[in-house]
């Protein structure tokens, strides 16, 4: 999947971007919302970090099977619901 250009993509950072940046970082913010914030692509926001030597901290996702079983647990929830 290819990252569509945000409004900052290509600029220089400001000086408040890199408090930003960590703020975010530090408040457990995932890349996609810091990207969204500081109006980038996530590639870039990585790519600063690593400039700051900010750690990123792993994202999870769910696997399929912990979406699967929430997808019954939720239609089990909706259908004793119902009854």
């Amino acid at each position: 999947m290819t990252e569509q250009p945000e409004l900052n993509t290509g600029k220089a950072w400001s000086k408040m971007d890199p408090f930003s940046l960590r703020n975010r970082i530090e408040h457990g913010r995932s890349v996609a919302h810091i990207a969204t914030f500081v109006m980038r692509t996530e590639t870039e926001v990585r790519e600063k970090a690593a400039e700051l030597g900010i750690e990123l901290k792993q994202e999870r996702r769910p696997s399929a099977g912990a979406l699967f079983l929430f997808g019954c647990a939720a239609h089990s929830i909706a259908a004793s619901k119902i009854e």
